[in-house]
Order: C-alpha cells, then structure tokens, then sequence
C-alpha cells in the first residue's frame, strides 16, 4: 500500500504537464470554434424535415 500512493503521486504529476497542455491547447481554440457552429447547425435540421413531410 505504501508503493502504490508513490507511484500515483509522479504518474499523474509527470502525465499532466506533458500531455494537458502539449495536446488541449492547438485542438482546443479550433475544435471550439468550429465544434460549436457544426453541431449547433444540424440540431435544427430534424424539425425541418419533420415539418416539410
């Protein structure tokens, strides 16, 4: 039980810096922005097709 609180600590600790802020940044501020407009447009599109028919 000892070993196992020691190596969580460093495995998280070493994991975060390096692939939080080496990966969210560049897909965060393009997938926002155009991930928002996409899925925001064809939500409106089953009603439409439901009142045309």
């Amino acid at each position: 039980p000892v070993y196992a609180n020691r190596f969580p600590v460093p495995t998280y600790a070493a994991k975060q810096p390096q692939q939080f802020p080496s990966r969210p940044p560049p897909p965060q501020p393009k997938v926002s922005s155009q991930g928002n407009f996409i899925p925001a447009r064809p939500a409106p599109a089953p009603p439409l097709y439901s009142t045309v028919t």
